[in-house]
């Protein structure tokens, strides 16, 4: 009777062991990746454990938020692109030997702000599809730099892709009547002038009239 308690025991753990790790298969396992804007790539990470389709294998990698969906598709003879979204051309990639090593991960070139989103990366023969993988892309751009205008001293802008330059100041015994900045390479320094009689009440001066002139970037403000 021992013997035979001990042979149900065993059965039973196999049984549960197996059952659990079917349910895991059929669900695809999440993934969250950064990316960043300066990065030449960035790789979704999709490997594969199981069997492959002995007809017609295909890998695909979607994005439901778009129209259309597809972002790569992998066949026995290669990539099938035809029906690929546009915005993904010329950026995707997947290993040449994808289908034999099961590491059917995606490259994309040059990630963009706008390639954040749910990725599914799903296997089928054309019959039936199964979703191994969601991978949450981030895709963060280049951090900003700010630059303190202390009245008196020269300030330096750094080299940067914004030409929009905000500044807010505000003095009851200066007025700030302009300022310039080296085009193309943002590195001429800042002057404020600070030698103008001071005026009644609190000034805010307001910065408009932008215009190009002699490869500088002028900005020319008026006192509110």
């Amino acid at each position: 009777m021992e013997a035979i308690s001990v042979i149900i025991y065993t059965k039973t753990i196999v049984t549960k062991t197996f059952t659990a790790l079917v349910i895991i298969s059929q669900h695809a396992l999440a993934v969250e990746v950064e990316g960043n804007t300066e990065a030449e790539s960035v790789q979704l990470p999709c490997q594969h454990s199981g069997f492959i389709p002995d007809d017609n294998p295909t890998v695909t990698w979607t994005r439901n938020d778009l129209d259309p969906t597809t972002v790569h598709v992998r066949r026995e003879e290669g990539d099938d692109l035809k029906g690929q979204n546009r915005r993904y051309s010329g950026r995707t990639s997947m290993r040449p030997d994808a289908l034999d090593s099961l590491d059917f991960s995606l490259t994309l070139r040059k990630p963009q702000l706008t390639d954040s989103g749910k990725y599914s990366c799903t296997l089928s023969d054309g019959r039936k599809e199964r979703r191994l993988t969601d991978v949450q892309l981030q895709v963060k751009g280049q951090p900003q730099t700010s630059t303190p205008i202390i009245p008196g001293q020269r300030s330096i802008l750094f080299r940067g892709l914004c030409l929009f330059i905000l500044l807010y100041y505000s003095t009851h015994n200066a007025v700030h009547e302009s300022f310039c900045v080296t085009h193309p390479n943002f590195s001429k320094l800042e002057e404020l002038n600070t030698n103008l009689p001071p005026k009644h009440g609190n000034l805010n001066p307001a910065f408009d009239h932008i215009h190009w002139s002699d490869q500088r970037f002028k900005c020319k403000n008026n006192c509110i």
